[in-house]
């Protein structure tokens, strides 16, 4: 007997019934006007869009805030549970959800005002795209969740293009406000406080660090993308210019980090974990000298500290044939991609050298991404969500 088929055949069955009672209870049971729901999807350690959403709904007059996720163990004070009963309870009576991913299979949403805030924006294509959604029940399970959206948020006029064309979002429903998350990146007392907080956690000294931070890439087990000998290399690179990497790789990957030894004595390379704690990722943009990634939407949030990036290929054409690029996507990336140790290496060794040369390409795509520069964003969200709560009032 196939344990692991088995619960997943059992949890459907749960979720299909739950969806099919959620839907009627709703009806029954009044709305509670001003009572909104805030979800983060993207981890137990993630604020994303919803979190800074909530901080301001929780003292906004006229309305009552909750933060419901599926992880036990979020790190945001008054965390719910949503499968307790007391999450649940709240979900069937919200008047509005602000969510950063698709809705659960488990909740109908029917009758409800849902805001979605997605959780990235980029080079790839998304589950719209025939490519991604192999079978037609997985489309009709897209079209019916992105029906429900009341609103949809994201960050500039091309990607408003980009998730109409992928994700099927009426423009109308569509809002440019730029991403609440995002604002963090503007605080300037943000940058010392968690670089601190690493100093302290990390046994090694530093001048500068190093965020590797792939995406959720399903065709390869390889955290790294080049040798193992690179990787020795990089390790000489990295004690030459005080210098530490840290890895963060996606909830969602399968790879197994290894790292190599220490070099006189010292360890350069950290897990996330290890150097970061439980800090927000957003928050830890902030202290980060240098960002590698791959085809990552963490790059594009970087992109509004104007520092340096590079990106490594890892399991391109499979990537591409299976989950999908943009056309012309290395037009789109702000910093040197290559496939190519010597060259990433040489990248590499002048960006921790100060030797920055990206800053002129990072100007020129940083309008296609960003419409606002500000730290605003959150101020935006809530405007654009209140008068959509309150016009039913």
């Amino acid at each position: 007997m196939d344990i692991v088929r088995l619960k997943r055949t059992l949890r459907l069955a749960i979720f299909g019934l739950m969806r099919r009672l959620s839907a009627p209870l709703s009806a029954v049971l009044p709305v509670e006007k001003g009572l909104v729901v805030f979800t983060c999807l993207t981890g137990e350690n993630c604020l994303g869009n919803p979190a800074p959403l909530y901080e301001a709904f929780r003292t906004k007059s006229g309305f009552r805030a909750k933060w419901i996720t599926p992880y036990r163990r979020h790190t945001l004070p008054g965390h719910i549970w949503w499968l307790s009963p007391r999450g649940l309870w709240y979900l069937l009576r919200m008047e509005g959800w602000v969510i950063d991913s698709r809705t659960p299979t488990f909740f109908s949403t029917h009758g409800k005002k849902v805001f979605q805030t997605w959780h990235g924006v980029g080079v790839k294509k998304m589950a719209g795209d025939n490519r991604f959604a192999p079978d037609e029940s997985q489309r009709r399970a897209l079209a019916r969740d992105v029906a429900n959206y009341t609103l949809f948020f994201t960050t500039s006029a091309f990607m408003a293009r980009h998730f109409s064309h992928y994700l099927g979002i009426p423009p109308e429903k569509i809002r440019i406000t730029g991403y609440p998350r995002n604002d963090v990146l503007f605080d300037e007392e943000m940058r010392p406080r968690v670089r601190l907080t690493v100093e302290q956690r990390c046994p090694t000294p530093f001048r500068k660090i190093v965020l590797y931070a792939p995406t959720w890439n399903r065709h390869t087990t390889n955290w790294w993308p080049f040798s193992a000998t690179a990787l020795q290399d990089m390790q000489e690179i990295l004690a030459q210019n005080n210098a530490v990497w840290v890895t963060r790789l996606h909830r969602l990957g399968r790879e197994q980090v290894a790292r190599p030894g220490s070099l006189a004595g010292k360890r350069h390379f950290f897990s996330y974990e290890e150097c970061f704690g439980k800090i927000d990722v957003q928050e830890a943009l902030t202290s980060v000298d240098l960002l590698v990634t791959d085809y990552s939407s963490i790059a594009h949030d970087f992109l509004l500290l104007d520092r340096p990036m590079l990106f490594v290929e890892r399991a391109a054409d499979e990537f591409d044939r299976e989950q999908g690029l943009v056309d012309d996507y290395q037009a789109l990336l702000p910093g040197p991609i290559t496939s190519d140790y010597d060259a990433f290496a040489a990248y590499f060794a002048e960006a921790l050298n100060d030797k920055d040369t990206g800053h002129t390409q990072r100007a020129a795509i940083l309008p296609l991404f960003h419409r606002y520069i500000d730290g605003n964003s959150t101020e935006r969200c809530v405007r654009v969500i209140t008068s959509a709560l309150e016009e039913e009032k």
